[in-house]
């Protein structure tokens, strides 16, 4: 590897960094940077989610005392998450590069306009009874 895609990769990760530590969205930086140093789109998904899986890891815990506490609705939007998040990843895995690459800007700028608007979407949502989130009205949702 060169010294100017080196430097690109690492003003890509410390730009995704400084981002994901102010309002998340680091993909928005590094996905796209590494598409433009030529990776396949796949590649470039993959790689950008074990690249940033530390920086995640670190906002969680980093958030740990503001999370709602652990039961029942949290139990089954955990799930629902995961299962939501395996058949993306096969999906994606499945998706012919040449669709995918198609996709990218559309999703991109999904992330981006939910990273815009999420504080009304928050004050929008639902709550349930006990002024936590309904989890019958958010399933759907987190599962896409």
């Amino acid at each position: 590897m060169d010294m100017a895609r080196a430097a690109l990769l690492f003003a890509a990760g410390f730009g995704g960094g400084v981002a994901s530590s102010i309002a998340g969205g680091a993909s928005l930086i590094t996905f796209p940077t590494l598409l433009g140093l030529g990776l396949a789109p796949v590649a470039a998904n993959a790689t950008n989610a074990v690249g940033l899986s530390l920086s995640n890891f670190m906002a969680a815990v980093a958030d740990w005392r503001r999370r709602p506490s652990w039961g029942r609705s949290l139990s089954w939007l955990f799930v629902i998450n995961v299962v939501g998040g395996a058949i993306g990843a096969f999906l994606m895995l499945g998706t012919p590069a040449d669709v995918l690459i198609l996709l990218v800007p559309a999703l991109i700028g999904g992330a981006t306009l939910l990273l815009a608007f999420g504080p009304w979407i928050q004050r929008h949502l639902p709550s349930g009874s006990e002024g936590g989130l309904h989890v019958a009205r958010v399933a759907f949702p987190l599962f896409v």
